[in-house]
Formats: structure tokens, C-alpha cells, sequence
């Protein structure tokens, strides 16, 4: 799910605002921000990403947001869906609200020219897959395939 404001592929919103796998300008140095494309294994992973984080306040930005469907074929990503492997329990990898551990694996991926990680999604409904733009190599394909335009709100 993206705001129509962004094409699909774009990580521009990650740019600005920090993530859990990305450091945005909102909280870090340009020279110690970096942007990441979040990418759901299936819709209603997006969907839930978004609802989690909606205060009564944000509903009606609920219809700023598209649904798109991409196909991406990346070489080198690292498989992030065992914490333990990482050295991490599964809560410290999908905390509410402290990204320091996620955001130090995701500088450390990228800084290392991982393209990727494959990390379970906070919402536990499935697996997210989240790119580093700036380490895809040519081989690297990012194609949109669909793009919906779900009614998620309704003004009363």
C-alpha cells in the first residue's frame, strides 16, 4: 500500500519518515538516513500494516492509499524470519514501537550491499519484504503489475 502521491516502487515517504527497517530524515542526519521500499507477501499484509497504524484522528486517510501488486526479483537478500538466527527473540524484531534492533539490521544490510531483507511482518499475518534501493544490482527487476483503488473509509 502506497499514497497515491508515491508510484509503488518509490521509497520517497521512507525517505522522510523512519521506518523499522529504514532511517528517515524525521530522526536522523541525512549522512545517517536511508530509504527502504516496504514491500507485503500478500494484500492483507498491507492492509494491516496500515491499520495498525491509524489513530480516529488519520481514518479519513485511509483513502489516500493504493493497493498495488508488484513483481520484484532481487539477488542477495537476508532471511530474517527466524529472530533467533539473528540473535534476537521475535518480540525485540517485531516490537510496537522500538525499531533500534531493526533499524540497526537494516543499516548494517545495507551498508554490507545486501538489496534486501525477508522479516516477518509486525501485524503476524505474513512476511514483508523490504529492498534498499540504492544497493539493487542490474539484474535487479521491480515491475508493477496492478494497482487498486480500495474505498477504506467513508466520511458520516
Amino acid at each position: 500500500m502506497h499514497k497515491r502521491k508515491y508510484r509503488a516502487e518509490d521509497p520517497g515517504g521512507a525517505q522522510r519518515v523512519s521506518g523499522r527497517y529504514n532511517r528517515g530524515l524525521d530522526r536522523f542526519p541525512e549522512e545517517k538516513s536511508f530509504p527502504a521500499l516496504y514491500l507485503a507477501t500478500a494484500p492483507e499484509i498491507c492492509l494491516g500494516e496500515i491499520y495498525r497504524h491509524i489513530t480516529p484522528e488519520l481514518l479519513p486517510a485511509l483513502t489516500d492509499f493504493l493497493l498495488s501488486e508488484l513483481s520484484v526479483e532481487v539477488g542477495e537478500a537476508l532471511d530474517c524470519r527466524n529472530p533467533k538466527s539473528l540473535g534476537l527473540s521475535p518480540e525485540r524484531l517485531m516490537h510496537d514501537t522500538d525499531y533500534e534492533a531493526t533499524q540497526a539490521i537494516g543499516a548494517v544490510a545495507r551498508a554490507n550491499g545486501l538489496e534486501g531483507l525477508l522479516v516477518p511482518s509486525a501485524t503476524r499475518l505474513g512476511d514483508n519484504l523490504i529492498l534498499f534501493p540504492a544497493n539493487l544490482g542490474a539484474s535487479a527487476r521491480i515491475e508493477v503489475i496492478s494497482s487498486r483503488d480500495p474505498r477504506l473509509y467513508v466520511e458520516r
